[in-house]
């Protein structure tokens, strides 16, 4: 049901944007995002601090799942997963690929010159440098088709955008790393259906920090001639530099 999907919804949306500034000034945000150290890998963590403030926890979209569709799913399709199920899938995926630690000597291993443990595989990969395989990339792109009723779509009716998403990922899955890669995109990521005050979709937007700064594989722009000149598409890229571990587009 939705309150599983979004959240129970009991949080306010005075109290979701209050919590998320002081989440940000704390130094539990930051510190999560020490990659291969002992804490969980640091999306996992994030995603849960998110949760436990009450927002709409993080979710996501495989770029596979965007290739078997040929288009960008909506919100209400429930293709978008948990940034953990996102892992599990990877695992899943991996698990059973030939380990490639023994290729390395110690020093040139990840984790402090250790080599991975066993449950870190196929999610951290020595030739990756102790970078999760996992890759979590914010989508900021100005709507093709922008409306005020339900029929508005961020793509173009012959779906250049899901085709450019699957290109774009699909190089990084077939390089030497095989790496995943899940996209942050809003028509899917946040509820399109409810958009008022106290609403999962309004508090998704006041999320929207925390969102990006999650993702770390970076920000993929899918520009077109309005996208410079709108406001919000600006602010999505001040956010990410602002608050990205990785600001790089």
């Amino acid at each position: 049901g939705l309150r599983e999907y979004w959240g129970d919804g009991s949080v306010t949306t005075d109290q979701i944007r209050e919590r998320v500034v002081e989440l940000l000034d704390t130094g539990s945000w930051s510190s999560s995002a020490k990659i291969g150290s002992s804490r969980d890998i640091d999306p996992i963590v994030r995603a849960e601090m998110i949760e436990n403030i009450g927002a709409p926890p993080m979710r996501v979209v495989s770029w596979r799942t965007i290739e078997r569709l040929g288009r960008i799913p909506r919100s209400n399709e429930g293709e978008a997963v948990t940034v953990p199920e996102a892992m599990h899938e990877t695992y899943e995926r991996y698990k059973d690929a030939p380990k490639p630690f023994d290729c390395y000597s110690p020093e040139q291993a990840p984790f402090g010159g250790a080599f991975p443990p066993e449950w870190s595989w196929p999610l951290f990969d020595s030739r990756t440098g102790g970078m999760p395989r996992v890759r979590f990339v914010m989508v900021s792109h100005r709507w093709a088709r922008p409306s005020t009723d339900n029929d508005a779509h961020p793509d173009f009716e012959d779906n250049r955008k899901a085709k450019q998403l699957v290109e774009y990922a699909k190089k990084w899955a077939e390089g030497i790393l095989q790496f995943e890669t899940y996209f942050w995109i809003d028509y899917s990521c946040i509820d399109q259906d409810e958009k008022g005050n106290n609403s999962h979709g309004l508090n998704g937007i006041y999320t929207l920090p925390l969102y990006i700064s999650t993702c770390t594989g970076g920000m993929v722009v899918l520009g077109s001639e309005e996208y410079e000149g709108r406001a919000w598409c600006r602010m999505e890229q001040l956010n990410f530099c602002s608050f990205g571990e990785m600001p790089f587009f």
